[in-house]
């Protein structure tokens, strides 16, 4: 099916950002509204705001064989307390998310304590730059509900101070310490991931975070998610001093990891994905941005055009030595209900039964994984003489060549 390119995203994030950032407030997701939530909230329980009660927090077990909230007949239960720190690692780094080793090299962080970085505090931002406010906006295969992403304050939203995250955050580490002690484990988890949405909108509420985390001498190490759409909007904001000038430099000195979503690898496919009129220089702009501020940066492909993906690649990793050993690509599931809704919308759409046409769909986005990946790891031999996923991300340092 032809997509129908919607909007700028540049202009989205331009008219977002009043919607969420107010005062010293960012309008989040209330879990107990969403999708998600359902989604989320058979590993863990969903947390609230301590002053207000609204779920402001979510946490889902990354690596599920680890953890036995997250360990199944599909993922057996893998006690690292019996393993040596590079079995842990080796276990990690080819999981579906290895998010758990990104703090390798932060202060403090131990291999054996690895369950303490694997479920992270989760609070989303509630608007995305690709998203144009209508029921299926934004990607096809997006986790997140469509209302989520909207930037519309209404039910299932709610507004959350930094204050209130990181007391919120508190509470809920002890409640989950509770839970973890009676399966036997010592667990204090230390991740707040900050996501969305669109992360970038309100990188001056993430700064302030950081800042009085730090104040308060708190351990917690903090990420935020991108699309890599808004670099050309922080160069605006930081000349109009929306933001401060250099605020992702200052965001590096706090040791923040960023999660970076390449939507597409050719200007057809990201236009097709995420249903907006992005661009491949937008994407790359926002990416040798991100880069040249010090940000240790991780990179997922979502749905590539497989014909496209390795000159993408290739190209890539000419401007940015190294970034080919720290991007994966990621797996689509439609079992979730955001999906699920889009995916029954577009076979509708198509005079198409939903029931025959999803299924036909994961289909698709599995043989472009397995195809993906393969051509991931022949690059990876071809250029380092290692396979894909062989080598841990945190021990890859990209550079910027391209100005």
């Amino acid at each position: 099916m032809e997509q129908k390119v919607r909007i700028d995203p540049v202009k989205r994030a331009i008219e977002l950002r009043p919607l969420v950032k107010q005062g010293n407030k960012i309008l989040v997701v209330d879990y107990s509204h969403t999708f998600q939530g359902v989604d989320a909230g058979w590993i863990l329980d969903l947390m609230p705001n301590v002053r207000t009660g609204e779920f402001v927090f979510r946490s889902k077990v990354n690596v599920k064989e680890i953890d036995p909230f997250g360990a199944s007949v599909r993922h057996p239960f893998v006690d690292v307390r019996n393993l040596t720190d590079s079995e842990i690692e080796d276990i990690v780094k080819r999981s579906e998310f290895d998010s758990p080793i990104w703090p390798k090299h932060s202060k403090g962080f131990e291999m054996k304590r690895i369950m303490d970085y694997n479920p992270p505090f989760t609070t989303q931002l509630a608007a995305c730059t690709y998203h144009d406010g209508t029921r299926t906006g934004g990607c096809w295969y997006c986790y997140n509900d469509s209302k989520s992403n909207d930037g519309i304050f209404g039910k299932g939203k709610t507004w959350l101070t930094v204050e209130d995250t990181l007391e919120s955050a508190l509470a809920a580490r002890e409640m989950l310490a509770k839970k973890y002690k009676e399966k036997g484990f010592d667990v204090r988890i230390r991740n707040i991931r900050y996501s969305g949405g669109e992360g970038t909108l309100a990188l001056d509420w993430f700064l302030d975070l950081c800042r009085l985390s730090d104040k308060m001498r708190l351990d917690f190490l903090f990420s935020f998610d991108t699309n890599f759409s808004t670099g050309p909007v922080i160069d605006l904001w930081e000349r109009e001093r929306v933001y401060e000038k250099n605020i992702l430099e200052k965001l590096a000195e706090f040791d923040v990891k960023v999660l970076g979503a390449f939507k597409g690898v050719c200007e057809e496919d990201l236009q097709a994905n995420v249903q907006s009129a992005a661009t491949m220089e937008a994407q790359t702009y926002s990416t040798t941005k991100i880069l040249k501020s010090g940000l240790d940066t991780y990179f997922q492909i979502y749905n590539p055009y497989v014909p496209s993906l390795r000159p993408f690649m290739e190209i890539l990793d000419d401007e940015f030595p190294g970034i080919l050993l720290k991007t994966h690509v990621g797996k689509i599931k439609t079992i979730f209900g955001p999906t699920q809704e889009r995916l029954t919308y577009k076979a509708q759409s198509l005079g198409r039964k939903p029931e025959e046409f999803i299924p036909e769909e994961q289909g698709v986005f599995d043989h472009n994984l397995h195809d993906a990946e393969a051509i991931m790891d022949d690059l990876c031999h071809e250029r380092y003489s290692v396979g894909y996923r062989d080598v841990p991300r945190p021990d890859v340092k990209v550079k910027v060549l391209k100005e």
